[in-house]
């Protein structure tokens, strides 16, 4: 009797179970994981990208092993962090044996990080640096170890597009193998190359009678895309402001910090000034102490504060990328267009610096350039002029492994500096400083995707 509810009961455990594993499926699979219900409705397109991972000469799956490339991906237009893309929650895809991955994604630009990997202490073939805010890889020249940053790529994926592939990523690591192990010892960086062919095989697999996919190529993140026609100008786009939802300015972790919200990024970056003066001048947590500092600070503010009420922040960047782009851009007054050049400031704020009462400006901007013939994106990408420190976490809100920081970068300001009788001024000259280097490091981007042209000096 008890043997018989034994067996019963066994089908229905295991179908509690099943029951379990499908609804948490969609969680553990992640956002961009893919799913079959949105590429078969048209709510996302379905992301081609085949991995080909060779260790010692040998290839190797990508699927099934302890081994797998870990790819993270963003979408940069909503400024979110990388999340990972599990490749296969349960169960494979077609082509998985032979490296493919597929993706559900909205239409947009996105970053791609795609991250080799070995057992954790062998050490890994790659990791992330914080010192330099990047992912780097251990690479060998001649018999000398040492480290690279690991290339990132960004891609586009185009509205109304049911399949695109973007390419396919060969990723070379050599080490030691055992029977149970792999000690990954270096890995070369990546390099991309297009099969279309065998792309259009996979996707009539994955989703037959979808029709063979776009094909638009990853590349190399802070690289641009050549322009569709040579010659084209580029029309410069302006947006002080769009994006500033507020900062925070936040010092050591021994101190509570202040969050000081504007839409003005004059006042936002005031407001930071306020918060960095109550909270260095303040070891003990005294709510009459915080508002005495802040009643002395009140001379420094105002000296700030009209200094900055005449500086024309969108004249201040019209400015410095024209004198970077030169012959390049448009004359707008005359009515000119060409490729447009979005630019927008998405932070901008004072921020503690290397020691404690140091400041550095900190400028943040997204720069979009949008080809006229085709209305495909040339180049997404955000560049940062401020200190290489404190490391920050790439994987959460707010800083981002596509932030770019220029050179040269934010210069680390005493506190007593900042509100000293030259304090006002340094705070202008250290913006347009700011401005001026990453327009530089711009146009350099766009030089190189252009043979034969070079950025202005």
């Amino acid at each position: 009797m008890s043997l018989r509810v034994r067996r019963a009961r066994k089908p229905a455990v295991a179908c509690a179970w099943l029951a379990m594993l499908a609804a948490l499926q969609p969680a553990l699979a992640g956002p961009y994981s893919y799913d079959a219900k949105l590429a078969r409705s048209g709510e996302r397109a379905t992301v081609l990208l085949r991995v080909e991972s060779v260790f010692n000469e040998q290839p190797r799956k990508i699927y099934g092993t302890f081994f797998t490339p870990l790819p993270y991906v963003a979408d940069m237009a909503r400024g979110e962090a990388p999340v990972q893309v599990r490749l296969v929650p349960f169960g494979k895809i077609p082509g998985a044996d032979d490296g493919w991955i597929a993706m559900s994604l909205p239409p947009g630009d996105f970053f791609l990080l795609l991250q080799p990997t070995g057992w954790m202490m062998e050490p890994p073939s790659s990791g992330y640096a914080p010192a330099r805010g990047t992912f780097e890889r251990v690479v060998r020249e001649g018999d000398v170890p040492g480290t690279a940053s690991l290339t990132a790529f960004w891609f586009t994926v185009p509205a109304a597009t049911p399949v695109v592939y973007v390419g396919t990523v060969v990723i070379r690591c050599r080490g030691e193998t055992t029977t149970f192990t792999l000690k990954v010892a270096h890995c070369d960086d990546h390099v991309v190359v297009q099969e279309p062919e065998r792309a259009r095989v996979e996707a009539a697999a994955l989703l037959p009678g979808s029709g063979p996919p776009a094909s638009v190529p990853l590349l190399p993140y802070g690289n641009a895309r050549p322009a569709a026609a040579p010659e084209a100008r580029i029309a410069l786009q302006i947006n002080a402001t769009g994006g500033l939802a507020g900062a925070a300015y936040t010092p050591g972790a021994d101190v509570p910090g202040t969050v000081v919200l504007s839409n003005d990024p004059i006042t936002l970056l005031v407001g930071n000034l306020i918060a960095a003066i109550a909270e260095s001048a303040v070891e003990a947590r005294d709510a009459a102490r915080v508002r005495q500092a802040e009643e002395s600070a009140k001379p420094c503010v105002d000296a700030v504060t009209e200094r900055l009420r005449g500086f024309d922040l969108e004249g201040a960047l019209r400015g410095a990328f024209t004198a970077s782009l030169g012959g390049q851009l448009a004359d707008s007054a005359n009515g000119g267009t060409g490729d447009r050049l979005a630019v927008s400031i998405e932070r901008f704020r004072l921020r503690e610096c290397r020691e404690r009462a140091t400041l550095c400006v900190d400028i943040a901007m997204r720069l979009r350039l949008t080809d006229a013939t085709t209305d495909a994106p040339r180049l997404d990408e955000r560049l940062v002029y401020s200190a290489p420190y404190p490391p920050t976490d790439p994987f959460k809100a707010g800083p981002r492994l596509y932030e770019r920081l220029v050179r040269p970068a934010s210069r680390c300001t005493a506190l007593a500096d900042w509100c000293g009788p030259y304090g006002p001024q340094l705070l202008e000259e250290e913006i347009q400083r700011g401005f001026g280097a990453i327009a530089a490091q711009l146009a350099r981007d766009l030089a190189a995707a252009t043979p034969g042209r070079e950025a202005a000096p």
